[in-house]
């Protein structure tokens, strides 16, 4: 599994620092316990925000992510890049997500119609955190977005344009331009999907069962 799409180093500065709501922390949590990459630039943050804890100046801070990489860069040796998680055995999902809701045979979903079924997994402050379940070779409606949307993948893969996502891999959307994501074909694309506003479907279709799917 070869990860490619990864988390931005401001949202991993955020959840090493607490401050996330449970959806992003949720997607950001799959993510890690699937890429050995993100698990070290986490851990960078992690020893930079303790060391600061420890001056107790944690209050007095005022930094972003380019700041914390600057202060590792200067004060800390490098991280090694952390091993990959030992595969679980006959599980589909990673950890943080099967101690939600289970693996994937436990799911009950809620089927959206063309081949997309969902379950909604936790809603919070308008963040909303699903499974979609996309069959092969099926299409999500076209879209853009009024805020940001995390889509980790967790089995199988999908194609947005020139990009394909698959396993391990990470979107991250916040524009309103219209893209539409294509499961590949062969196997259903399961993602977790996390959203903090409704989406802008371009077709009438969609927007008329926008409220009843919550999307």
């Amino acid at each position: 599994m070869k990860i490619t799409h990864h988390i931005t180093d401001d949202l991993l500065y955020l959840y090493a620092a607490g401050d996330l709501k449970f959806g992003w922390s949720l997607a950001i949590a799959t993510h890690l316990s699937l890429c050995p990459s993100c698990r070290a630039t986490l851990k960078t943050y992690e020893q930079v925000l303790a060391e600061n804890l420890a001056q107790e100046h944690v209050s007095e801070m005022s930094v972003n992510a380019d700041d914390v990489l600057a202060i590792a860069g200067s004060q800390m040796e490098p991280c090694e890049i952390a091993p990959p998680v030992q595969a679980e055995k006959n599980f589909v999902f990673p950890k943080p997500l099967r101690d939600l809701c289970g693996d994937l045979g436990d799911i009950k979903w809620s089927t959206m119609g063309g081949g997309i079924k969902q379950k909604i997994l936790h809603e919070e402050d308008g963040i909303v955190a699903r499974l979609l379940y996309i069959s092969p070779g099926a299409s999500a409606s076209a879209h853009g977005h009024n805020g940001i949307e995390l889509t980790q993948v967790v089995s199988g893969g999908f194609f947005d344009g020139d990009q394909a996502f698959e396993r391990g891999d990470i979107q991250i959307v916040a524009h309103d331009s219209p893209h539409q994501p294509i499961a590949m074909n062969g196997e259903a694309c399961v993602c977790l999907a996390v959203t903090d506003a409704p989406l802008k479907f371009r077709n009438f279709l969609p927007r008329l069962f926008q409220r009843a799917f919550r999307i």
